[in-house]
């Protein structure tokens, strides 16, 4: 993907990328770290991915998990998490697998690890393992719980850091059970981007002080970060963290067309402005009184019925509201802002047309690009163990152990 256009994020040919020379050993699998590699990669980290003997998946084939190593990723160059990364497969079970990974390690910046507390210093792969080898190297462990605390050691999935954390109860209408939202809060928007973050403070630390360090991820942490302003409001005995979850103002309505229109009137005069445009001015002193909430909500939505979504953001844009429609994921990239902002893009391949999400930093002079689509597991193997220095008849004996593959 090319692109001059300093605002759409895509790199020309041979300009620099802001992680050049960055080297990220990435040991993880699910969707938090190969999320925070992506990001780093798409800023010209070089990642390289260990990859575990592919499993048969234990969610069964209803259920489909970006990069899990499940079933071989038989379609790697649609999967956006495993672009711009090289893979070697190494099963650190067998005889010369952990020495492989000490190997890696000794030679990157960072390791990136999804393991629960104590298991990767069982593997021989753990912090001090490894930073002893390389006292420059950033060790960042993503865990639900983290490294300390009395969950430390329980699984864990999205939904349950969601509900420790108290986010998922502000999903909820007064009263009501709220619906689990897909994956993206606490596995990519709080503990993937944390994750990257942290990464890139611990590198610019390294800078001053020579050291790498351990970066301590706890996926409940990180969603729980994300909720400072509901924790100040819940801590202050004037506040209301709830206002927004039960507010008609700030919803979701049905259109005539069955589409649904994004309402985000909070303030008064975005309130007053949508209530007279779209002709009922008598539902403006409606919005502080609390015990007439669903009334509004019903009037809101008999209002919006009369009119497709369409023709209702015809008649609303004008007037600078912050409203706007609900798009599917089949209808996102011909949104046009999607589209001005290169958020889905198309790059071509072997395999014909290939779509997906675009480069989210802009940067003007070093943005990221997608310089190199996924690639089989361990489809590396045989060039990163060049690297590392083992032979051609070293290689072909890991490889008849079952120690490496690809």
């Amino acid at each position: 993907m090319t692109n001059s256009d300093p605002h759409s994020g895509a790199a020309t040919p041979g300009s620099r990328l802001p992680l050049d020379g960055v080297r990220v050993l990435d040991l993880s699998s699910n969707a938090p770290g190969p999320f925070c590699t992506m990001v780093l990669a798409d800023l010209g980290a070089d990642i390289v991915v260990v990859d575990r003997p592919p499993v048969a998946s234990e969610l069964g084939a209803q259920v489909s998990i970006p990069n899990a190593q499940v079933d071989g990723l038989a379609r790697p160059h649609f999967d956006a998490f495993a672009r711009n990364k090289r893979r070697i497969g190494v099963n650190i079970k067998k005889d010369g697998g952990a020495d492989i990974i000490r190997s890696l390690a000794a030679r990157s910046d960072v390791v990136l690890i999804e393991m629960r507390p104590g298991k990767a210093e069982a593997a021989g792969i753990g912090y001090s393992d490894l930073s002893a080898l390389n006292r420059g190297l950033i060790y960042c462990s993503i865990t639900g719980f983290g490294q300390n605390g009395p969950y430390r050691n329980r699984p864990g999935h999205d939904v349950n850091y969601l509900g420790y954390s108290g986010a998922l109860s502000l999903f909820a209408r007064r009263d009501a059970v709220p619906p689990p939202p897909p994956n993206m809060i606490a596995d990519y928007g709080a503990a993937g981007l944390l994750a990257a973050t942290s990464i890139l403070a611990a590198l610019q630390a390294r800078h001053v002080t020579g050291e790498g360090q351990f970066v301590d991820i706890s996926m409940l942490d990180a969603t729980t970060y994300l909720l400072a302003e509901w924790m100040s409001t819940t801590f202050d005995p004037m506040g209301d963290p709830t206002v927004l979850a039960d507010y008609p103002p700030y919803d979701v309505y049905t259109c005539g067309d069955g589409r649904l229109i994004t309402v985000g009137c909070v303030e008064p005069r975005f309130w007053t402005t949508l209530c007279e445009v779209i002709e009922r001015p008598e539902l403006v002193a409606l919005a502080g009184d609390v015990t007439r909430r669903t009334e509004l909500r019903t009037e809101l939505q008999r209002t919006f019925e009369r009119k497709t979504v369409t023709e209702w953001l015809d008649l609303l844009d004008p007037h600078d509201l912050p409203v706007g429609a609900v798009n599917s994921l089949d209808e996102l990239e011909d949104d046009p802002q999607i589209q001005a902002r290169d958020m889905v893009t198309t790059l071509s391949s072997e395999h014909g047309p290939v779509r997906q999400v675009g480069i989210g930093p802009k940067l003007s002079a070093t943005p990221g690009s997608i310089r190199r689509l996924g690639v089989p597991l361990g489809a590396d193997s045989d060039e990163i163990l060049d690297e590392l220095g083992y032979s051609a008849a070293t290689v072909g004996q890991l490889r008849g152990a079952g120690t490496v593959f690809g």
